[in-house]
């Protein structure tokens, strides 16, 4: 009976232990303007000077959660190294076909020190967004962050 009582309060407390390992970051993701819900799936950030250790993220409509170790790196970041926060994302097409594709969206510490974020993600396979946007760059998609006193993106 004890040895139960043991196993049941070690694990209680490691659970807790291991939900101290996570910084919460106020962000909302969006896509073509509606908000991602369960679309994501393999979140990730890496740091270009170690491409190897791949951080796992976390995301709830509104909250991303962040190891300690890569928020503080990210918080951190020199001007050398850069971040990535990389993810796959999942849709139907016109055939209700299941469509996957993979982002790769850059971060700048200056992002984690805002008190919320919106990621707007235009995808250009809808071609209203592919009009307004794909001058901007060469990729698939373009995105932009909104914080408080951010820019815009500009469209044609």
């Amino acid at each position: 009976m004890s040895a139960k009582l043991i196993i049941i309060l070690t694990l209680f407390f490691t659970s807790f232990e291991s939900l101290g390992q996570e910084v919460q970051v106020n962000c909302i993701i969006q896509v073509n303007k509606e908000l991602v819900e369960g679309q994501l799936a393999d979140i990730k950030i890496w740091f270009s000077d170690n491409m190897e250790k791949k951080y796992q993220v976390g995301y709830v409509p509104g909250e991303l959660s962040i190891p300690k170790e890569a928020y503080q790196r990210l918080i951190d970041q020199k001007d050398t190294i850069q971040a990535v926060l990389n993810f796959d994302y999942y849709n139907y097409d016109k055939k209700n076909q299941r469509d996957i594709v993979n982002w790769s969206i850059k971060l700048t510490g200056i992002l984690f020190k805002q008190p919320y974020l919106i990621l707007d993600i235009y995808d250009f396979r809808v071609r209203k967004y592919r009009k307004m946007y794909s001058f901007h760059t060469d990729q698939n998609f373009i995105y932009e962050w909104n914080f408080p006193n951010s820019g815009m993106l500009i469209s044609k």
